[in-house]
């Protein structure tokens, strides 16, 4: 796929070795296959993430016995540098560059211990959620539904789509105060290995055309949602009752 803009928003796909998702001020994401280059681009990040898509890797933190993270392991690091990353498999980094945080080494972790949030659609895995200048979910949408049609007034958010066939619905006309009645709404079909930035006052909702495995990794306001048109009926905001 090539770039496009799409309402104000920008949508990729990764190259065969590495793409560099979304880097800047806010936050770092990156797909990796080649690990040649981590420690060179993540230099400057205070906070990161690292999680496993498939097979074994060995991160090598400093100051930090070496840890081996399989499928659907991650780790969280703050304030201590990333000396390198070996092995062959996938993995996703997320990041912010913030530096107020106190040091902190989570060791490994797995989707069972992370916060889960039930949607209609399918389930949210919380791998970085509070107390820290970015978030990181790792997403299942079922085939056949699709997320609200929302906007967030002040949430960033990108998505990357790692598994599955998906439409992306979106309004081209992106405005303060948002206007219901005068919404455009445009889809773009994407697939597995796209990426999607969504920028806040964008009307926007995913379909599944398949069962979809999705990472986001976004600005922290995870309540920040306005529902405009929802199958199961929900409100704005957090809904309480997935948080249980």
């Amino acid at each position: 796929m090539t770039q496009i803009n799409i309402g104000g928003n920008l949508l990729d796909s990764t190259t065969e070795k590495k793409s560099l998702i979304f880097h800047s001020s806010i936050y770092f994401y990156a797909y990796y296959k080649d690990f040649n280059c981590i420690a060179e681009d993540t230099k400057n990040l205070s906070s990161f993430t690292i999680y496993s898509l498939t097979g074994n890797v060995q991160i090598v933190i400093e100051g930090q016995e070496t840890q081996s993270l399989k499928k659907n392991e991650y780790l969280i690091v703050q304030n201590y540098p990333l000396i390198n990353i070996k092995g062959e498999g996938e993995i996703l980094l997320t990041g912010s560059a913030d530096s107020s945080a106190d040091p902190f080494f989570s060791g490994v972790l797995s989707l069972e211990e992370c916060k889960t949030v039930s949607k209609p659609w399918g389930k949210e895995y919380w791998l970085v959620a509070t107390n820290s200048h970015y978030s990181f979910k790792h997403i299942v949408l079922r085939k056949g539904f699709k997320t609200s049609l929302q906007y967030h007034n002040e949430k960033i958010e990108t998505n990357f789509l790692y598994q599955g066939e998906a439409l992306f619905h979106y309004n081209d006309n992106i405005s303060a105060p948002i206007n219901t009645e005068t919404m455009n709404i445009k889809t773009q079909q994407f697939h597995g290995g796209d990426y999607i930035h969504v920028t806040n006052l964008t009307i926007h909702r995913i379909e599944a055309l398949s069962d979809l495995q999705l990472f986001e990794i976004s600005t922290p306001q995870l309540d920040d949602v306005v529902r405009i048109q929802d199958d199961s009926k929900r409100p704005d905001g957090r809904i309480e009752d997935e948080h249980k």
